[in-house]
Formats: C-alpha cells, structure tokens, sequence
C-alpha cells in the first residue's frame, strides 16, 4: 500500500529581484509586481495577481510551469492543481507592456512542490446483524471508502481465516456451511483519484454460527396434480445441499435437484422431499399436506367438465367451494371410463347437496370420503323419468352404482329432503363393495324408500357378491308414520323370479341405532345372502327374510328396548344362527325375536322353490341364540294358511331363552306364540329336530301347539354371566348353550362410519 505525505499549506510568496523576481528594465522604469495566492495541495486552485506603478492598460499574457515545462493550454491567471501535479514546483510568468511602453516580464513560482494527500483506502463488510452473530447463509457486502476518490473498477477477494475463498471475487458473499466457526475478511484493489493503487483489508468478523432455526418449503403443498412443477427451498444458502424427492416415503429414481415435475405413477401418494446440507451432516425433510391428484375440482360444473376429460385409474378431487357450488349440479355426473375416483381433497369442506345423480356407469370405480346433504331424486323437467338414476317401482336414487368391482366408502349421505321413493344409493353389478359410510336423516315415511337397494338377478353371476359392511346407520325414522315399505337396507327387490337369483351378498358389522321402520330393517328378498355381525340397537324393524332361499343370519346383536322385533323368516331352507336378541317388548302376532312368517310363501318367487325343492332341503335351522327379556322369543304366523303349501321343517337346537322378574317384560315373557299359527290349520313338520333348548320365562307358549324346550324353568332361574359388553352367557348347566359370545361384538358408532379401521377379529 502507498503511503501519503502529509500536505503542506503555503504563504503565497512574491519575488523580487534576487529573492526571486527577474526583469529585463533599465533601472529608471518602475517594476511591476506579482502574487501568488492558494493552498499548494492537490484539487486546490492557484491565483496570479500583476500590478505596475506605470499602470497597465494593456493585456497580460500568463505561461504556467510544472517545474521547468511549459503547461500547455493555459493562458488565464488560475490554475487548479491535479495529481499530476504532485512532487513539482509550479511557475507563473506574467508578460505584458505598461502605460509607459515598457515590456514587462515577470515570473514568480511556489515555494515548495506539491505534495500528495492523506488518505488511504478503507474496506469494511456490511449486512453484519447488529449483535455481530452472523448465521451460514447471511449476505455480507463490501463497502470501499477513500478520500482521494476511486478512479477504477474494485476488484474483491474474500477469505475464511485468512484462507482465500475460491471464486468469492464479487461486492457480495453469502456465507455457506463451510464458514461455520470461520472469520470472514474481504480486500479491495482499485486506483484512486491519484492514480495510486490500494489493497485495503478489511476487518474479520466474529466466527460463523450454525443457526438455531431453519426451513425447508416446497411451492405447492396442496391442490398438487400431475404435471405440476414442485420447487424445494431451504432457508439458508449452502452449496453442498442435495435433494431426494419421496412418494409415500419411497426415492423416486432420478429425482435428486431443488424441482420435480409430478408423474403419473405419484398418483394418490404423499410428495415429500429430504434436503442433505452441512455437507450431508444435517437433513430437513418437507411433506405436502395431501396426495396427488388428476383433476382438482371447486363446484358442480368443474366437476361435470372433468368427467369430460377424465381417463382410466384418474382421481378427481373436490375442493372447497369456489367460483359456484356443488347444490343442486346443473347436470347428471355420469362416470364412464374404468377406475376413475372421486373424493374430497384433505381440507376440503365441499358438500354436494339439493338434486343429485351420480352415475357410476362402468366398472372399478370409488367413491371415497364425499359428503351428501339435503338431497333429493335429480329429475328431468318436471318429470321423474330419463336419467341415469331412475329406476323402477316409483324409486330414484342419488349414487347409481352400474359397474362391477366399484367401492363407495368413507362417505357421508345425511337428511333425504323428498317426499317420494328414494334410495341414497341403488347397487347393481357385482363384487361391489359400501363400507364405513354414515347414512343419517332418512323420513320413513316415505313408501319404497331407505338407504341402500341391492338388485338380486335369477341370471348366474349377475348383481352377485356385494358386500356392506363396518357403516353407520342412524336417525331413519318417519316424521309422521313409518309406512310399511320403508326399510334402511333392501337386498333384493322383487317377490317373483328375481327372488330366486343368489345373491351372494354379505350384509355384516353394521351398526344401526335410532331406526324406526314399520316392519323391515333389512329387507331381503333374494337367496344365499349373508347378514352377520351387525349391532341393532334402540330401534325399530326387523331383519326380515321375505322373499328368496337359503340365507344365513348369524351373530347378529339386537337389543331393542322397544316394541320392534328382532328376526323374520320364511321356512325356506335359511339358517338363523348364534344372534343375540334382547330387550323387546313386542307382543302381537306377526312378530318376535325369531319369527316364522308363512304369509310370503305365497309370493311367486318362494312358489318356485316350494315346486322345485323337498321339503329337507327347506329345512330351516335355527341353533345357538340368546334371546334375553323378551316378550316373545319365538313366534309362528300365518293368517292365510300358505304353510299347508309347506309346513315348517325346524332344526331348533341349542337355544337359550331367558328372562328376569325384574325387566319391563318379564312377567309377559313368551317362549313360543303360536295361536294364530294353530288357528290357520298349520303345524310343525314332524321330521322337526328340538334338542338342547333351555327356556326359562313366565310362559312356554300362549295357549298354542308349539314347545321347544328341552330344559325349562321359571324367571331368574337361567345360570347366566353377563360380559364386558354387558351380554349375557349360559353358565353351569346352561353352559354351552346360546350364541358364543366370542363370536358376537356390540358396534360403537367409533368403531364404523367414515374414516374408521375397526374390523372383527
């Protein structure tokens, strides 16, 4: 670095004769005079002044001089001092003719050379916090300051502990993970004013830190479809950061930079990303706050648009609300390509609502998670025909589901608004699947309307092997009158040939609560189904076979507390197995806890397995139940005298009826009621088995022909133990006989329903 001499300030200095003026005058002429004013220092301005006793009315001439050359160009009296300038004498000569005709010439020069300034070059480092901690990743700048000025570019370079840093050489430098526990310098080379050149250093600053906090974030964490562009960004700057983007925690190959364009195979999966930085020693991960999708839809005509465009295995989501509504869509939402879903992004509060048809026209389809409220029959005009929801027998219904293997779950369906038949979803096809739904705010008293109809076709391997299972039924009541063609579930819907198709359908694990119908819970009206698992509770309806052959009801829980009901069945080979019903109060005859009805063995389609079957193979089985507190534990009916077309043929084993003094119907507990069933000319098959019953109630028949017991007593005289879930079991000599309670599960409403995992182990 150059060094300065300090300047000195002059007296303006005048000459004359040997101390320093010269002339050419004879000695008789008066001599002129000459000053020289100014600071001799560089930027300052010199000043000549001439004066002459003779007078000068004529013009001066003036030549200035650096030492002895001539500085061209200059003819005034001021001269302003450069860097040029530095190290030399400055000179003046004035030359001009005086009043009296003399030439004058006079020359006069500074005492002393011009000498450089004082000032050197400084470099500081600026965005320091004012606390002086400096964090990896802050943006230091550097700030030149020079008194003489900057004549050039200034050319930086930073250090590390006084380690030079490769390729840090611009005004800026953002600290990196390197730096940590490092002090950082910086230097300046540039040319000053006076064409010096200065390497001023700067002072180091205190250590790098690590800082107490950073954040990774990612461009778009939710409404992500494919295609979109996703960047990562972490907070602190650092150059050995590398990124592995994830879906549902599993490397996606080749995805290692700060963006990622979505594919098709991160479909309905979690998009997260790792940031590795501190040279691999720390990691931050960022997760988006929901899954991929194809379509991101906000109201009913975006997603009518996206049925337009949708393809095979495309996932369709429903936003919140926006630009319109999902009440009342203007259209019928048919979905016709294979493996489509619909859904609900994870915040979304989107409620379809009003009139509604949702077609579910082809096949592995879902519906997951979607909410209905307030609907009602979507109609054509002012009619109810030509859409994709019609169907037959006066009935509409919201959710068609047409294909084949299409699964609706976690969804809501709550507060039918219409007036007329109208069933939340009409199942057709097969190996379809409703699971942990919410069905709520059904009026029962509306005729051929519930929640669910399933079609049962005589055709082999058409509408077969549905399932429902693990949902939530509750509040189906009427706001008047239950009407006797309500129900919550129908399997099956015909009494004629369609009757005779097997079904196969699983109706099991469901809970209903709060139900009030005039006669049929479930409603079935086909053959080789199975009801198993489900918890009645606190309602009114039976599980009611009607019309078909050859299903099994088993394990089934209903407690009643009501005047309801619990199982009804033709004599049509079913097997009625290992239930638990407990708790009604029904007294009347055309029900009970099992109820033989024969009434419908008069309907066409039961006609055809009476004309096609023997009477073994019809036999009905009826084994292992508990009934507990009932009025009346098994019923006969049949006020038409169709069981002369088939007497029941019973396999009654291993049934436990009980009942206590102190509940409600104690003192009216029946074991058998068979009057009207007596009174219409019908009797029990005679190849009846009865083994193995154990009654022990105020009465084992009304009057009637119809005894089952094998073992009896009175009230409060069973040998029973009563369970965790408050179920009742034979102990002692009732030990063995009854449901097994290892096989029965009371449902809570946490157990189904959406969003649930519950399953029967």
């Amino acid at each position: 670095m150059n060094k300065k001499l300090i300047s000195i300030s002059i007296a303006t200095l005048l000459l004359s004769g040997c101390n320093g003026v010269y002339d050419d005058f004879e000695p008789a002429n008066a001599k002129g005079t000459i000053q020289l004013t100014g600071e001799v220092a560089v930027g300052n301005e010199l000043s000549v002044n001439v004066a002459d006793a003779d007078g000068i009315s004529g013009s001066v001439s003036y030549t200035w001089m650096q030492d002895s050359e001539v500085i061209n160009g200059l003819s005034g009296n001021t001269y302003q001092l450069s860097a040029n300038d530095v190290g030399a004498y400055i000179s003046v000569k004035a030359e001009y003719k005086d009043d009296s005709g003399n030439n004058e010439s006079i020359l006069i020069k500074t005492t002393q050379a011009v000498p450089e300034m004082i000032s050197d070059g400084v470099v500081s480092i600026t965005g320091i916090p004012d606390d002086g901690v400096i964090a990896f990743g802050t943006v230091l700048s550097a700030q030149v300051d020079d008194a003489d000025g900057v004549e050039s570019e200034i050319s930086y370079k930073w250090f590390s502990n006084d380690v030079e840093i490769a390729g840090a050489t611009t005004e800026t430098y953002t600290t990196l993970v390197t730096d940590i526990g490092q002090q950082i310098s910086v230097q300046a080379e540039y040319t000053d004013a006076l064409g010096l050149v200065e390497m001023p250093i700067s002072v180091k600053t205190n250590p790098i830190i690590d800082p107490a906090s950073y954040s990774l974030t990612l461009s778009k964490s939710t409404d992500i479809i494919l295609g979109d562009s996703l960047t990562a960004t972490l907070s602190v700057a650092d150059t050995t950061a590398t990124y592995q983007w994830f879906a549902d925690d599993t490397e996606i190959s080749g995805a290692t930079s700060s963006n990622y364009i979505v594919q098709n195979s991160d479909l309905e999966k979690t998009i997260s990303v790792t940031v590795n930085y501190q040279n691999g020693t720390k990691a931050l991960t960022e997760t988006a706050n929901d899954v991929v999708y194809s379509y991101v839809v906000k109201n009913g005509a975006e997603l009518l648009d996206a049925m337009t465009k949708i393809a095979e295995n495309d996932v369709v989501a429903l936003a919140s609300a926006s630009g319109g509504s999902y009440a009342d869509i203007s259209d019928e939402v048919v979905v016709a390509v294979n493996g489509v879903k619909l859904t609900r992004t994870k915040d979304s509060s989107a409620v379809i609502s009003g009139a509604t048809c949702i077609a579910l026209k082809a096949n592995n389809l879902v519906i997951d998670g979607l909410v209905f409220e307030n609907n009602d029959a979507f109609l054509v005009g002012a009619g109810s025909g030509d859409t994709e929801c019609d169907s037959s027998s006066s009935t509409d219904a919201m959710l068609l589901m047409n294909g084949d293997n299409v699964v609706v779950k976690n969804s809501t369906f709550k507060d039918h608004t219409g007036t007329t038949g109208f069933n939340w979803i009409e199942l057709k096809g097969t190996n379809s699947i409703i699971e942990r739904n919410l069905f709520s705010g059904s009026d029962t008293d509306n005729d051929k309307s519930g929640a669910i109809s399933i079609y049962i076709d005589p055709d082999i391997g058409k509408n077969e092997s549905n399932i429902v299972q693990y949902n939530h039924f509750t509040n189906i009541k009427p706001s008047s009158s239950a009407h006797s063609g309500s129900y919550v579930i129908q399997l099956g819907r015909s009494t004629g040939d369609d009757s005779t198709g097997d079904g196969k359908h699983l109706i099991q694990y469901n809970l209903f609560d709060d139900i009030e119908v005039k006669e049929r819970l479930i409603k079935v009206q086909g053959s080789n189904n199975t009801i198993k698992g489900n918890t009645i509770l606190n309602s009114i309806g039976m599980i009611s076979l009607e019309d078909g052959a050859f299903n099994t009801v088993e394990s089934n829980i209903i407690i009643s507390g009501q005047k309801s009901g619990g199982i009804g069945f033709s004599n049509l080979g079913h097997m009625i197995s290992n239930n638990y019903v407990e708790n009604d109060a029904y007294t009347g005859g055309d029900r009970g806890a099992l109820f033989i009805h024969a009434d419908y063995l008069d309907n066409s389609g039961n006609k055809t397995f009476i004309a096609n079957y023997t009477e073994s193979e019809l036999k009905v089985v009826m084994n292992n139940n508990t009934i507990f507190n009932t009025a009346q534990a098994i019923a006969f009916d049949d006020k038409d005298g169709q069981c002369k077309d088939l007497s029941p043929w019973l396999d009654t084993t291993n049934n436990l009826i009980a009942a206590e003094m102190t509940n409600d119907n104690g003192a009216k507990s029946e074991a058998t009621v068979s009057a009207d069933f007596d009174s219409a000319g019908c009797v029990i098959n005679s190849n009846s088995v009865i083994a193995n019953n154990h009654f022990f109630v105020n009465a084992l028949t009304d009057g009637g022909s119809v005894d089952f017991s094998t073992t009896s007593g009175g009230l409060d005289e069973a040998a029973i133990s009563v369970n965790s879930q408050a179920l009742i079991s034979g102990t002692g000599a009732q030990s063995g006989i009854g449901a097994d309670l290892t096989q029965l599960y009371k449902l809570s409403t946490t157990e189904v329903g959406p969003k649930t995992n519950w399953t029967f182990n």
